[in-house]
């Protein structure tokens, strides 16, 4: 880890960010940093406080105030976190987890200077973890974990939870900097000093200014200034000279003028202009000031799935072209779920070319404009919503496959409009492809509620469809499925007992029985992203209830195929437990079972210096890991003996369990947080593999991941389903590998020479349908060798261009692959038929390439995305040459003897 420094010029005063302004007043006497917060040092000081949520900009009602001083060597700052019940809060054993942090009542500090951030991440048990981000050439932030001194010690209140810090100056930006505390309050609570209309802690321009001056007064809110008709706000200041306090409510000024006591004020404000400012000044310096605005009645809509601002159109299969848009707004009263909605009548009008319907939408008027038909539709709306994924149109076309132009589009509601916005649109063909016989095909969040989407899906090739709820119209539409042929598979974030808030899930489980919860190694309950983590040795209540309640509806539904996704939701925080009674119990019993010639020692002596005990460690590890195999595999027994074999969802007999996640278990380390290990992986038909980058680097990372599973359980069968994106999540990994327009289809045609057993993309909202079209063809290739795919074994194949360095960034951080491939070659083969696939992902060059293949026979050459015949080897030769353009960068190539 390295260092992160600042640039050390100061900025001119009023170069920084408007938004609040407080002041840091220097010390001589620092304070203790023992999480009381009762030093005399923060008496004369002016707080940060009146934080407001995120998007809403309404005061938080428990609220939050931070109060600093600093000397030449740390930053000093107390924090005083209002919450009911606060002496009630679990006690937590302080972690380096960040995002374990995060999901915990927290505050995060955010200092900024010269386009560079640090974030502290403190919580109330006094864990910290401290980021350091920059801006790249693409304007968005690359991140890096910093090494930092930061003192932090935590307190309890009964009414609030206390943070101190120290933060060495030395990690700060010199002078004035721009600076917000936001407050957590579990995962979807958000609180900020700056006024943030968007869940997006990374927008400098919004934040707050932080001076540092010789010495300050003391201030504090009695009453936070509010946006009623008929307000009040009231200070209370302590100074040795008057301060003249001015109170600006929509233009009109109050000022008072005092040195110690109250500062009350009483305003009106009109409905159209919800803001007030206090403004503090110390002689002629202004020192102080905290604004609350909230101007209400803006919406605003936009495009959350389109490539390149592009509207895909289908004159194939008459396919519907989607946009799933991204929305928000700055209503008051909106509710906590739903996309954190409002009730507000609003209308999404588009203005399209004629040949062109809107679906779901009223056809309102046509015009003529530079001699073609323009049509108008309005699609109305119920609701306003700060979230992706809740409004969505669809358009049909009758437009030829080619044809290009442009969709016009704006929101307007009472009160306000979004003006007129431009989207282009493209017309093109889809073909439709078989479905395939055993080899799993669908996409994530792919929820059908009739059996027409699943057949005009189907046409895609789609096989696979999730499935959720305990209806008696679910059970039918299940069996519907069935009859068409289709695969069902439970969930896709499966947990038995539902992972719905209406289900009794993991979370009711912890938080019902408390035998449930796994403890830390101090006896502590280890939280969780939603309430506690589990125990793996839990077989309680809720766990055989739930169970049960899977078998009596999946054997009516006649469903076997259960599809998790553990993503740290189930075995998060996995190295800190489980010092549960009963599982210490279980260890102790295995150990002397297996060890009988060893002595027993505790784990929570041997855990507190695993380094100390190395065979215990590694005891404890794969013990945890068979806790886990256990968990879900007597589950697995359980599902099994209830449903009977007459319950088949998926290709394969008996019940069928994937998981999402196959993490790290390579070391370990690896091992003891992800807590898999090789029995672990036996309860499990497939794992699945994402790649959510460009294709280079997912290639690499998946051979990485392949290679370093057989070495580390080799002879184990482990089947995969790989999981691309339709559009590369660039905001989660960033690549210097170029994209290609069709790298999505490239990444299905990978998984056939890996020998994947399905392809599962994530997810169908980001599906355009041009990436439906990239699926079928995929499809349209699979259905020639599926054989091959499934039943092959590897072929041996390779070529002699020298290896390389790769160098790319993972989460901002440069990461180097040593003695890696150019060219990525594979085959499979079966029956005397061979399938090669050559891809390069790196230069996106032209290239001629020479690939070692000795066939043995003579055999026949197809590329098998054309069908065009290539070539023809005899059973002499030893390599073929193949092209690869600058856009077709995977090609696959099928080998069939010549009688």
């Amino acid at each position: 880890m390295k260092k992160w420094f600042f640039a050390a010029a100061a900025l001119a005063a009023g170069t920084l960010g408007a938004g609040q302004l407080t002041s840091i007043g220097r010390t001589d006497t620092p304070p203790v940093i023992d999480g009381k917060a009762n030093d005399a040092c923060y008496k004369n000081t002016l707080p940060v406080t009146g934080l407001v949520y995120a998007k809403s900009l309404d005061h938080v009602k428990d609220q939050t105030e931070l109060r600093m001083v600093y000397d030449d060597n740390y930053l000093y700052g107390a924090v005083i976190a209002k919450q009911q019940n606060a002496a009630k809060l679990p006690n937590l054993t302080p972690t380096k987890d960040k995002s374990t942090i995060w999901e915990h009542d927290s505050v995060e500090l955010f200092f900024e200077r010269d386009n560079a951030l640090i974030q502290y991440m403190l919580d109330y048990s006094g864990s910290s973890y401290v980021m350091g981000y920059t801006q790249n050439e693409r304007l968005t932030w690359d991140n890096e974990r910093l090494d930092s001194k930061v003192k932090v010690a935590a307190g309890r209140l009964n009414d609030a939870w206390v943070l101190e810090f120290a933060i060495p100056r030395s990690e700060l930006p010199k002078g004035d900097f721009r600076f917000n505390l936001i407050r957590n309050h579990g995962r979807n609570k958000h609180a900020t000093w700056a006024r943030l209309e968007e869940v997006n802690w990374r927008m400098p321009d919004k934040y707050g200014t932080v001076r540092l001056v010789k010495s300050t007064p003391g201030l504090a809110f009695k009453t936070l200034p509010q946006l009623n008709l008929k307000s009040v706000a009231s200070l209370t200041v302590d100074s040795a000279d008057p301060l003249e306090i001015t109170l600006d409510a929509a233009g009109k000024k109050t000022v008072r003028k005092i040195s110690s006591g109250a500062a009350d004020f009483s305003y009106n404000l009109p409905a159209n202009n919800r803001e007030v400012t206090v403004t503090v000044k110390d002689g002629s310096s202004k020192i102080y000031e905290y604004t609350y605005a909230r101007p209400e009645g803006r919406l605003e809509i936009k495009p959350g799935n389109l490539a390149d601002n592009t509207v895909i159109l289908d004159s194939g299969l008459g396919m519907a072209g989607r946009i799933i848009w991204s929305s928000k707004h700055n209503l008051p009263r909106s509710e906590s779920g739903y996309g954190l909605r409002c009730r507000i009548d609003n209308e999404l009008v588009f203005e399209v070319p004629e040949g062109i319907t809107v679906l779901r939408a009223k056809k309102k008027d046509t015009r003529k404009a530079d001699g073609k038909t323009l049509v108008t539709f309005v699609q109305k709306e119920k609701y306003a919503y700060n979230s992706h994924g809740w409004i969505k149109t669809s358009f049909k076309s009758t437009l030829p496959g080619g044809s290009a132009g442009t969709i016009r589009y704006k929101l307007q509601w009472k009160g306000g409009v979004q003006p007129w916005q431009e989207l282009k649109y493209k017309v093109i063909a889809i073909k439709p492809a078989p479905r395939p016989k055993r080899f799993i095909s669908g996409f994530y969040n792919n929820w059908i509620h009739t059996i027409a989407e699943a057949r005009q899906l189907g046409q895609l090739g789609i096989n696979t469809f999730p499935h959720r709820g305990y209806s008696e119209s679910s059970i039918k539409f299940a069996h519907d499925l069935h009859k068409d042929g289709y695969f069902i598979k439970r969930g896709g974030y499966f947990w038995p007992g539902g992972v719905t808030h209406n289900g009794r899930n993991y979370k009711h489980w912890t938080a019902d029985d408390r035998s449930a919860r796994a403890r830390d190694i101090a006896g502590f309950y280890i939280p969780s992203k939603d309430g506690f983590q589990i125990s793996p040795t839990y077989r309680g209540k809720f766990y055989d209830e739930a169970i049960q309640k899977e078998i009596d509806f999946c054997k009516k539904a006649k469903i076997s195929y259960f599809a998790f996704d553990m993503e740290g939701y189930i075995m998060a925080q996995g190295e800190k437990g489980d010092f549960s009674l009963r599982t210490l119990d279980l260890f102790k019993k295995h150990f002397a079972e297996k060890y009988p010639d060893k002595e027993y020692i505790d784990p929570k002596v041997f855990e507190r210096d695993p380094k100390k005990y190395p065979f215990y460690h590694t005891a404890w590890v794969e013990f945890k890991c068979d806790q886990w195999a256990d968990f879900f595999g007597e589950m697995k027994k359980r599902f099994a003996a209830g449903l009977g074999p007459d319950c088949k969802s998926s290709p394969y007999d008996g019940v069928y369990f994937t998981e999402w996640s196959l993490r790290r278990p390579w070391t370990e380390e690896g091992r003891n947080q992800c807590l898999r290990n090789g029995n672990f992986f036996k309860v499990f038909g497939a794992m699945e593999l994402d790649i959510y980058t460009s294709m280079d680097r997912g290639i690499r990372e998946t051979n990485e991941k392949l290679d370093n599973f057989a070495k580390t359980f080799p002879g184990q069968k482990l089947n995969f389903i790989l999981t691309p994106c339709p559009h590369a999540l660039s905001g989660h990994y960033r690549s210097v590998a170029p994209h290609f327009p069709e790298e999505f289809k490239f990444s299905i045609m990978e998984t056939f020479t890996w020998g994947c057993v399905g392809v599962i993309p994530w997810h169908f909202g980001l599906a355009d349908l041009e990436s439906l079209r990239q699926f079928s063809e995929a499809m349209n290739m699979l259905a020639k060798v599926e054989d091959i795919v499934l039943d092959g074994k590897p072929a041996k194949v390779s070529n002699d261009l020298p290896k390389i360095k790769v160098t790319d960034f993972f989460y901002g951080k440069k990461a180097t692959w040593e003695n890696q491939p150019q060219l990525f070659v594979r085959g499979r083969e079966l029956n005397g038929r061979t399938l090669i696939s050559v891809s390069e992902y790196l230069t996106g060059k032209q290239m001629t390439v020479k690939v070692d293949f000795a066939p043995g026979r003579k055999v026949a050459a197809t590329d098998l995305a054309t069908g065009e015949k290539l070539f023809t080897m005899a059973a002499s030769d030893r390599s073929f040459k193949i092209d690869l353009d600058p856009q077709t960068r995977c090609r696959l190539i099928l080998f069939e003897p010549v009688k």
